[in-house]
């Protein structure tokens, strides 16, 4: 069995999931999600510490995705097992072989060793990771939503449909007011975005923005896009703005993993990305964190 940690927002849980997925494709291997993260995240992280990521909700569920929940009790059963001397002498027995685990994160991933280990605990982000491009068929099935749009949303996807969109995702949030992120993660400046808009007016026929942020007012005040503009500005929820966004015919992302997905679930087929050239300020994590397709564009995001 492979059980993956899942972690973060949208975005994360895509990844972690599209890994976990594929892996167990790739070794004909059950997998199971938990979401321990979820329910007890104030075990995780500090809530008063502002270097603490960002509490998130589960969003998978909303999606077309395999229900494979792993059971809360499992971990915990497992824990004792391992940690009580007096549960230890139990293990012997074959049918308890089925709490023991091995965990792997992203530095020691190696597809030929887990497959010779019979229960595998994978924790990571697995931004990186190829294997999931092999099955994108599969996983631009299920990453589709369950349910209709709202009818506020439903006018958004029209209008997107019958135009020659651009969905502009401007990320601000905990990017700006967790102290390790502003030192860690560059926001995205509007020379940025300008030059983006630019490319996008020079290669398309009457091309129309979508704007998509955390902080809409924010952009309303501060940005004129001299592009006909729609701010997706209503109150959610923020699986039907994700799903708005990868409807989009073309895209100009931040260094966020929500529009990443957008752009990587674009199914357009004269598409136009344009991401980010920095996502963390160290060069060296920059390079070896995120996967960005050959076929995107990459702009310069820092102004010195």
């Amino acid at each position: 069995m492979l059980i993956v940690r899942i972690t973060g927002g949208i975005g994360n849980q895509l990844f972690q999931y599209a890994f976990a997925r594929s892996l167990s494709i790739e070794l004909n291997r059950n997998f199971k999600l938990d979401l321990s993260w979820y329910r007890n995240y104030h075990k995780f992280e500090e809530e008063s510490n502002p270097d603490a990521a960002t509490k998130r909700t589960y969003l998978l569920d909303k999606f077309n995705v395999k229900k494979n929940l792993l059971n809360p009790l499992y971990l915990s059963i497992s824990y004792r097992l391992n940690n009580y001397s007096i549960l230890n002498k139990v293990k012997k027995y074959p049918v308890l072989n089925y709490f023991s685990y091995s965990t792997i994160t992203e530095s020691e991933f190696d597809i030929y060793k887990i497959q010779y280990l019979k229960n595998v605990y994978i924790s990571g982000f697995w931004q990186k990771n190829d294997l999931f491009e092999k099955y994108s068929d599969l996983l631009k099935e299920e990453f589709t939503l369950k349910n209709n749009l709202s009818v506020e949303n439903e006018f958004f996807f029209n209008k997107i449909e019958q135009s020659t969109s651009i969905a502009i995702h401007i990320r601000r949030g905990d990017l700006l007011s967790r102290p390790a992120a502003v030192a860690e993660q560059p926001y995205s400046t509007y020379k940025y975005y300008t030059k983006s808009i630019n490319i996008m007016k020079e290669k398309l026929e009457k091309p129309e923005l979508f704007v998509f942020s955390d902080d809409i007012d924010w952009v309303k005040n501060n940005y004129n896009f001299d592009l006909p503009t729609t701010f997706i500005d209503n109150d959610g929820p923020d699986y039907e703005h994700f799903n708005l966004m990868c409807n989009c015919k073309h895209q100009i992302i931040a260094n966020s993993t929500f529009s990443w997905w957008a752009a990587w679930l674009n199914n357009y087929q004269d598409k136009i990305i344009i991401a980010p050239k920095w996502w963390y300020r160290d060069t060296k994590k920059n390079e070896s964190i995120i996967r960005i397709p050959e076929d995107w564009r990459i702009l310069e995001n820092i102004e010195e």
